[in-house]
């Protein structure tokens, strides 16, 4: 510690070591933290892309009864109400 001129035993000194040292634990913490969080952000199987378009399909189903269909229904009923009971 010649360079600092500072005794490597002083109470100081051992303070400011601390402090350095609690420093650099808690900042590589955070980054390491901060990483971990990105990772499990951008590849969680939960998480969906926001979309920029949305796509509907809806089905409509039209029946048009042919003029044979009408035909027929309407002899059913002619013979319902015809007939002697």
């Amino acid at each position: 510690m010649e360079l600092l001129q500072v005794q490597e035993d002083s109470e100081m000194w051992i303070a400011y070591v601390d402090y350095v040292d609690e420093m650099v634990v808690d900042g590589l913490f955070t980054t390491i933290q901060c990483s971990l969080k990105f990772l499990l952000d951008n590849t969680s199987p939960r998480t969906e892309p926001a979309s920029l378009f949305e796509a509907v399909l809806e089905l409509q189903v039209i029946v048009q009864p042919t003029f044979l269909d009408y035909i027929t229904e309407w002899q059913v009923h002619y013979d319902l109400f015809t007939q002697p009971c």
